[in-house]
């Protein structure tokens, strides 16, 4: 379980390494921002890889701000 789905790496394909990872080990990741979506269906895997590099865009716009 997590609250947001940035928490779980540092980038998309990072976010989305991870979650197969745990899928594979028979572990159902449960993203608290999201609800109950079932990251391993069709609809939520396209909707995963979606927010996942939205999360990336957004942790990127943050670091330029501090340079």
């Amino acid at each position: 379980m997590v609250s947001k789905l940035d928490r779980l790496g540092r980038d998309a394909p990072d976010v989305l390494a991870t979650i197969k990872s745990l899928a594979g080990l028979g572990v159902e990741v449960v993203v608290l921002q999201l609800g109950k979506l079932d990251l391993t269906s069709p609809a939520g895997k396209l909707m995963l890889a979606m927010l996942a590099a939205v999360a990336e865009m957004e942790r990127d716009q943050g670091n330029d701000r501090w340079i």
